[in-house]
Order: C-alpha cells, then sequence, then structure tokens
C-alpha cells in the first residue's frame, strides 16, 4: 500500500506538469559545480532565475566536480568540452556562437543562451515512464521519442537520475560562498549568507547518466524518420544512500555523429505518457526576416494528424512582448483546405482526418513603428486540455533601422543606456542582444550608429570584435560602453583597437582609485565636444577603472580621465570620416543621473554630428610652421591663430607610429601670433608630427629630426 500511494503522489504531481506543457521544446542546462566552488552558488540562483521565467520549457541539472557528489561522466564531459573554470554549463551541448567553440560557456550568458534555443523548433518528443521498488531499489524506465522530423544520423537515448536535498558533513558537502558579504551581489540571496554554508542542501545533482556521458543507440534506427516512435528501456538499482521520495529521472535524446547536441528531454513521471497527437513542420527554412513599413512576413507550416482518429486543432497566434504594438498577427488558412473557421484574425480552428495533413500561414506584418517582433503560433487539440501544445515562431527586423543598442549576453540591461539615449532627443535606438545582433546583422543594411554595452560584466568576444572592426571600417559610428570592456582590448583582439586600422586606444593597467570604495572625481578635457566642464563624483559598483593609453595621436583624444593624474578611462577617435567614443567605465558609477545622461547625449551628438574627409583640421584659424626642418637640435616652431575668441589648445610631438611623445604647450589660446623654441635634442632621427589640437580640430605639422 505504502509503494501504491508513493507511485500515487508522484503520478499526480508529475502528470499536473506534463498536462499543463506548452510545448514539446524543452532546453537543458547541465551545470558544472562543486561544493568547494565559492561562485557556484551564483550560478545556481542564475539557473533559478531563468526556471522562473521558462518553468515549463527550461531543464537545468547540476553535474558536481572533486567532492561527495562527483560522477565519473562530469570528468569526461570536462576534458572533451576543455571546461575551463567553475560554474559553467552547456545549453544542449551545442555551440550556440556558431564558431566551433565548446559549448561550455559562463553563466553571464545562459540567459541569452536559452532564450536564444527556445526558439529552435523541436525534432522529436520526448516522454519518460518510470517505477521504483522500494524494497529492492530497483528503477525500470520506459523512454519513448517520436520523431518530428526525419534525422539521418545516429541518435542516443539516455536517462539521467537527479537527487534533490543531498547533504552531509565535512567539506566535501559544505558549500563555500564566495558571494558572502561581496558588495558586487547585494541581492543576491546569498549576499547575507555566510562563506561556508554548513548542512547545505544541494539540489538537481545528477546521480547517475544511465546511459554514461552520450548515451545508447538502443532502438533508433538511421535514418530517424518523422513520425515514427522508438523506444528504449533502462534498469539501475538506485545507491543506497539516495532518498528515494527526493529522486527524478530525467529523459533525453542526444545527437551521436555530428555533434554530441542534446535534442530535446522530459521529466519522467509514473504513469503512461502522454503522447503527441500531432506533428508540425515547414519546408521553410528561415525565422527571421527584414521587412519595410506595412510589409509582412509569413511562413507556411504543415499540421499532420498522426493519431487514429479526426482530430481538430486549434492554432492561436500572439506577439511576443518585444513587438511593436501596431505590428499585426494573423493566421491564414489555403483556399483549399477544407474543415477549417476562422475565429479572428489571430485564432483559427482545422479538422484534419487520421493521419493526413493540412497547412496554415502565420503572418507578421509590420506597423510603422522600427523594432524587432515575433510572431508565434500555439498549435493545440480542441477540447483535449492534456494534448501537449506546440510552438513555433517567425521574426521580423525593420530593415529601416538605422540605430542600435546592443547589450553584450554578459552584461545585465539593469544598466542599459536607453533612458539616457531616448532623452537625447532619439526615440529611434533598437535594443537587443549581442547574440541577436551578430545572427542578424548582415540583414541590417542601414546601420548608422551602434551603441555597444557591455554593463557591468560583459566584455567582447573574437566574433563581436571582428564584428565591430568592419563596422568601424565601413564608416559606421561606435560608441563602446562597459565596466570590464577594456580588458577585451588584449592579445589577440587588438585590431579593433590598437592597430592601424582601429580606434587608437588600447588597455595599459587597472587603476585603484576608488577602490576602496570612496569616492574619486572624473575630469573631462577642457574645449572637448562632449566633456568641456565636465568634473563630476563616482562611485565604483564592482570593477576598478581601467587606465587607457592612447596608442595613435593623430587619431584618439582623451576625453576623461581621473583628477589630477594621467589615468584615461574614456576617449574618441576620428579619422578619415570615421567616428568612435569609447567609455570604459559603466556610466552608472558617475552619482549625478543629469550630467550621466548628458555625457551620453553629447557622444551621440558628436558621433553623428557633420564630419569631412580629413576630420579634423583648424586650417582656417590656426598656421603652424617649424624652422630649421629638418632640424638637428633645435627648431622654432611659429603659430598664429586668427580665430574670434580664446580657445584650448594642445600641441605635442608624436612619431612616424602616431605615438605621442612629448607636449609641447597646452592653455588657452588667444588670437594672435606665436613662437617657441623647441628643443629635439633627446630625439632620435626620424620622421615626426607636430599636432596641434584646438577645439576638436587639429594642424599636423611634418617635421624630420637629422643627426
Amino acid at each position: 500500500m505504502r509503494n501504491k500511494i508513493l507511485y500515487l503522489i508522484m503520478a499526480l504531481a508529475l502528470l499536473f506538469t506534463t498536462a499543463n506543457s506548452q510545448t514539446v521544446k524543452r532546453v537543458v542546462l547541465e551545470q558544472h559545480t562543486g561544493a568547494w566552488c565559492g561562485w557556484c552558488v551564483d550560478g545556481s540562483y542564475v539557473a533559478e532565475k531563468i526556471h522562473e521565467k521558462y518553468p515549463d520549457n527550461f531543464i537545468y541539472v547540476k553535474i558536481h566536480n572533486a567532492d561527495a557528489m562527483v560522477i565519473p561522466e562530469e570528468a569526461t564531459l570536462a576534458t572533451d568540452f576543455k571546461l575551463a573554470g567553475y560554474p559553467s554549463g552547456s545549453i544542449d551541448r551545442f555551440d550556440w556562437s556558431g564558431t566551433g567553440a565548446s559549448p561550455i560557456i559562463y553563466r553571464e550568458l545562459w540567459s541569452s543562451t536559452v532564450d536564444k534555443a527556445l526558439t529552435d523548433e523541436p525534432k522529436v518528443d520526448v516522454n519518460l515512464t518510470y517505477t521504483i521498488n522500494e524494497q529492492t531499489r530497483e528503477l525500470n524506465a520506459k523512454l519513448k521519442a517520436t520523431m518530428m522530423e526525419t534525422i539521418d544520423e545516429e541518435l542516443h537515448f539516455n536517462c539521467y537520475i537527479v537527487e534533490d536535498s543531498c547533504s552531509g558533513t565535512g567539506d566535501q558537502w559544505d558549500q563555500n560562498n564566495n558571494l558572502s558579504g561581496n558588495d558586487a551581489y547585494k541581492g543576491n540571496p546569498y549576499y547575507d549568507l555566510p562563506p561556508i554554508l554548513y548542512g547545505y542542501q544541494h539540489m538537481k545533482v545528477v546521480r547517475n547518466m544511465l546511459g554514461g556521458a552520450y548515451g545508447l543507440k538502443g532502438e533508433f534506427a538511421e535514418p530517424a524518420v518523422a513520425g515514427e516512435s522508438y523506444v528504449h528501456n533502462f534498469t539501475f538499482t538506485l545507491g543506497t544512500g539516495w532518498k528515494i521520495k527526493d529522486i527524478k529521472v530525467l529523459g533525453l535524446v542526444q545527437m551521436f555523429t555530428s555533434s554530441k547536441r542534446t535534442l530535446n528531454a522530459s521529466w519522467g513521471y509514473v504513469g503512461e505518457p502522454i503522447m503527441p497527437k500531432y506533428i508540425v513542420t515547414s519546408q521553410q527554412p528561415e525565422k527571421n526576416k527584414i521587412a519595410g513599413k506595412g510589409e509582412s512576413f509569413d511562413k507556411t507550416f504543415t499540421v499532420k494528424n498522426i493519431s487514429d482518429a479526426e482530430l481538430t486543432y486549434t492554432l492561436v497566434a500572439e506577439k511576443s512582448s518585444r513587438t511593436p504594438a501596431d505590428w499585426s498577427v494573423d493566421i491564414e488558412l489555403p483556399s483549399e483546405v477544407s474543415g477549417k473557421k476562422k475565429i479572428n484574425d489571430a485564432s483559427t480552428e482545422i479538422t484534419v482526418a487520421p493521419h493526413q495533413s493540412k497547412d496554415f500561414i502565420l503572418k507578421l506584418t509590420h506597423g510603422q513603428t522600427l523594432g524587432f517582433g515575433d510572431a508565434t503560433v500555439i498549435v493545440g487539440v480542441k477540447n483535449d486540455p492534456e494534448s501537449i501544445s506546440a510552438k513555433r515562431m517567425i521574426t521580423i527586423i525593420s530593415t529601416e533601422i538605422q540605430r542600435f543598442e546592443v547589450m553584450d549576453d554578459g552584461g545585465s540591461d539593469k544598466y542599459g543606456l536607453q533612458p539616457a539615449i531616448i532623452q537625447s532627443g532619439r526615440n529611434d535606438f533598437v535594443l537587443m542582444t549581442s547574440s541577436e545582433f551578430l545572427e542578424n546583422k548582415d540583414l541590417f543594411g542601414n546601420i548608422k550608429t551602434i551603441v555597444w554595452n557591455c554593463g557591468l560584466d560583459g566584455n567582447l568576444d573574437a566574433q563581436e570584435l571582428q564584428t565591430l572592426f568592419e563596422m568601424l571600417r565601413n564608416g559606421k559610428s561606435l560608441m563602446l560602453v562597459g565596466a570590464n570592456i577594456a580588458k577585451s582590448t588584449g592579445g589577440t583582439n587588438i585590431k579593433l583597437f590598437s592597430s592601424d586600422s582601429g580606434i587608437a586606444v588600447d588597455y595599459l593597467k587597472d587603476c585603484y582609485i576608488g577602490s576602496d570604495s570612496s569616492d574619486f572625481i572624473l575630469s573631462g578635457t577642457v574645449a572637448d565636444p562632449i566633456t568641456d566642464g565636465f568634473e563630476q563624483p563616482c562611485s565604483l559598483i564592482k570593477n576598478n577603472t581601467p587606465s587607457l593609453v592612447i596608442s595613435h595621436g593623430l587619431r584618439a583624444f582623451p576625453i576623461l580621465q581621473h583628477k589630477n593624474t594621467d589615468s584615461v578611462v574614456a576617449t574618441r577617435y576620428a579619422y578619415q570620416g570615421k567616428r568612435a567614443v569609447y567609455i570604459a567605465i559603466l556610466p552608472d558609477i558617475i552619482k549625478d543621473e543629469t550630467t550621466r545622461n548628458d555625457l551620453i547625449a553629447k557622444s551621440l551628438n558628436w558621433l553623428e554630428g557633420p564630419s569631412g574627409v580629413d576630420d579634423n583640421t583648424a586650417g582656417g584659424v590656426l598656421c603652424v610652421t617649424a624652422a630649421p626642418n629638418p632640424v638637428n637640435n633645435m627648431t622654432n616652431i611659429h603659430y598664429s591663430f586668427t580665430g574670434e575668441k580664446p580657445m584650448f589648445a594642445e600641441m605635442f610631438l608624436v612619431d612616424a607610429n602616431g605615438r605621442k611623445i612629448s607636449t609641447i604647450t597646452k592653455g588657452n589660446l588667444t588670437p594672435g601670433d606665436y613662437t617657441i623654441d623647441y628643443d629635439v635634442s633627446a630625439f632620435t632621427s626620424g620622421s615626426y608630427y607636430i599636432v596641434t589640437w584646438i577645439n576638436d580640430d587639429r594642424v599636423i605639422t611634418p617635421i624630420a629630426i637629422v643627426r
């Protein structure tokens, strides 16, 4: 009787979850973790927040390393996938970057990657049933895979035994907590907890992978054919220390040949599985399309009745929350389709005979508002609330979009610049994640300005750096912002920054001003079009500010630095009509919101302001000559200023590579003629330039030093 009651409780709980499932597509995060890992508690927090967002479609489990819950498959996966640190994990064991890299990604990318993974159409439906004999502790599981489309490669079954509330005594069980008292994690539930969590309850622990790290082929045919079902049975005896009441079983279908990708998964339950009564497919491969105002994108889907009875299917269309309000969604049925009933534009019913198919069209129409939007159709069986529903989605991107704020996947929209951008009078900046932008960048034919926002923790990977480099080279205006973005500039990533074609700035070192939590002052540059008069108190949120070094004084100019120091934190770049603003801090550290917003507005004003081919030339008001030239030791620099009012000027010497090597003079300049005797005896022979900046313009005077 006790066994029957246990099975009934488990069946009711899990059956309720399955019956109310909204789609057969589920995404699996396999988190690599360990009790010794003090940062791993944040991985658990991040995963739980994603689960709150997608309770029916997101599954996460934890694979432990070097503690009492370790399993041998963890080492196999860590080695094969080149795992480099903890916490980290894979989303469906797939490289979502498309670069051929490891599927392992850090927690900053989990949420955006799950968003992306859930847009994929399911290729297989997974159902798992199981029983546990309490006396013998024997588990019998039946995993059934129904193909949504034909896959011509080797597929594998797998089954994970997962336990909740695992605990014990000693350092193999007690969880380290690096978030304890760490101000960067205020608001995180682990912030107020001690640095060692004694008696910690470890959840979602993978105790065993019954198919090993990569599953078993079992009864799968090759190819696995659409509409066919394949079944494999697993038998296993639970460990004596495992609590049956806290055991869950996860069924998975995994690819084996071309990749090790997990195609779909489902938690198991006791009883007969609820099987899909249809499959939904499309012959149109594209999901994204650019469209102009008033234009539509439609995609034809086919619903096939795979049951033995005639069924009526409900088709309900809806827009995503990011879709502009004046865009419309519609479901259309071809005229030759019979047994149809139009409820309204977004709701339709069609009746399909056993083992027959009918088409329907999902349509999304662009309104007057520019943006990025989605239409989703939910397919269900009429009058059958326990049937499994399926979702299919299409996306439209406005072809007229010229301006983007791109939030790096490792950043947080908490630090988005949209409020400041809107206050600057610009309402047409479209916000999207970096993964969305990279996936669709080739569709954007009218890009003018990109604000790439790395927020508090994000930085630029190789693909992002290459994309930004190409955008700059093609004359797109760039603003790069973020607390950690300067760390992207070293090594192989130097191309965007300090190469001859880059923005002429590089990361030198961290600056520790303010690292003791004290306020500090950032100052602007006199007469600079962005930061003239800027002097504001700031307070760090997490990362230290960087010290930047300008690598080409003819092209880049400092605009923000720590007061009374040479520690530059922001620059602007102008060369041959190309412009960029590089703010290597989180703007939110500037305490005054009005000033902070004004910095963004002035940066955009300068970026999008008029610029000629030569960009900076003050030849109309300033004349600079040097004689003798070539010079051996001493030259006389003569300069005349014919402006109408005093302006700030700076004159300095740069070498042939554009590196600033000496300041000649700087200060307010009034109209008149001036001379300076300048000693060059300390410099080696070669070609140099005297660069004179005045009110954002410049005069470049070549000079040769000979011995």
